[in-house]
């Protein structure tokens, strides 16, 4: 019995750090959605952005009709869910990366997903797919969304402006 105490005390203790662990941190910066729930802040430097922004750009030159970067897997349904839905309600707005089959999509990805989770973001987050980031109309980053996302009004909240 005075053997198990100690062994359920360390027990509780890493329950209790991979808890605070997989906890976002953050309300401020760009806001991090699951689907559409928003669950943190992710503040980029405008350094650390513009070079994510450039990279993106030299592989598919991006004009101002582009407003989400969308990265996915073609064996991922949900992405293609997401994919159905953004050329039937917003054709001509989207850049669709696919990470698994394009080197080049795959390494910026990887980018996107270290430097968010230097942040403070869970890896289990920053890694999902599908991975969209929403621009402003002069190329800012505005939002982070990764998951499915099917509401019309929330993208429409976060484009708007």
């Amino acid at each position: 019995m005075i053997l198990l105490v100690p062994i359920v005390a360390f027990i509780i203790i890493i329950a209790v750090m991979l808890l605070m662990w997989h906890q976002p941190t953050g309300s401020g910066g760009t806001p991090f959605y699951l689907s559409t729930e928003r669950v943190a802040g992710v503040s980029f430097t405008g350094d650390e952005w513009r070079s994510i922004y450039s990279e993106i750009s030299l592989k598919t030159p991006l004009n101002d009709s582009i407003r989400i970067i969308f990265f996915g897997s073609t064996t991922c349904p949900h992405c293609h869910r997401q994919s159905e839905f953004f050329n039937a309600t917003m054709p001509g707005k989207v850049l669709y990366l696919w990470v698994d089959v394009d080197q080049d999509a795959g390494s910026v990805f990887s980018k996107v997903v270290n430097l968010e989770v230097s942040k403070g973001i869970p890896f289990n987050y920053a890694g999902g797919v599908p991975h969209m980031l929403v621009l402003g109309s002069g190329g800012e980053l505005k939002a982070i969304v990764v998951g499915e996302a099917l509401d019309q009004g929330f993208w429409s909240m976060l484009l708007s402006g």
